[in-house]
């Protein structure tokens, strides 16, 4: 069994704060190759289940752009109880646990995920991934929040301030 980290990241160009993920993966590729562009949550599911046979994601990186408001994933706003509201996500995000190692992470990269605690729970609840948000605005780049973790739980739990997630391309 192989496992592998997957970095999405989320075509919402131009939408929120000026510029969109298009100028934030111009950015990353400098340091990181191997995203992949999505335009929805059904391609977040796409790009895991496209996976070779065998292989397990140990860390799933979304990034997007966030806001206190709103939680983007392409096209998707998927803040507040957007999971929970909507008959169409939790079946499509319930095709990820199968591909879930056993101890993955989701690390959503959005400024301020972490407000969006239904969110992050129903995220956990529907992968069977431990969820990880930063509160504040979140610098890709970087690999920082400047904001405090938060952490949902697979069993339903909520834990606040906790240690920053291991990052993708950059090691714990």
């Amino acid at each position: 069994m192989k496992l592998v980290d997957v970095a999405c990241v989320g075509n919402s160009s131009g939408r929120t704060q000026g510029f969109g993920a298009d100028f934030a993966s111009f950015l990353m590729g400098a340091i990181r190759i191997g995203e992949t562009y999505v335009d929805n949550v059904l391609d977040v599911v796409r790009a895991v289940e496209a996976l070779p046979a065998g292989t397990l994601v140990d860390g799933l990186f979304i990034i997007d752009h966030g806001s206190d408001t709103s939680c983007m994933v392409g096209a998707d706003d998927i803040g507040g109880n957007t999971l929970n509201a909507s008959p169409f996500y939790a079946p499509l995000l319930r095709r990820l646990r199968s591909r879930m190692g056993g101890e993955s992470i989701i690390h959503m990269t959005q400024c301020e995920a972490g407000k969006h605690e239904a969110m992050l729970k129903a995220l956990a609840a529907f992968t069977g991934a431990h969820v990880y948000g930063g509160t504040g605005n979140h610098s890709t780049v970087y690999n920082c929040n400047y904001g405090v973790y938060v952490c949902a739980t697979p069993s339903g739990g909520i834990r606040h301030d906790v240690k920053r997630p291991r990052a993708w391309g950059f090691g714990g």
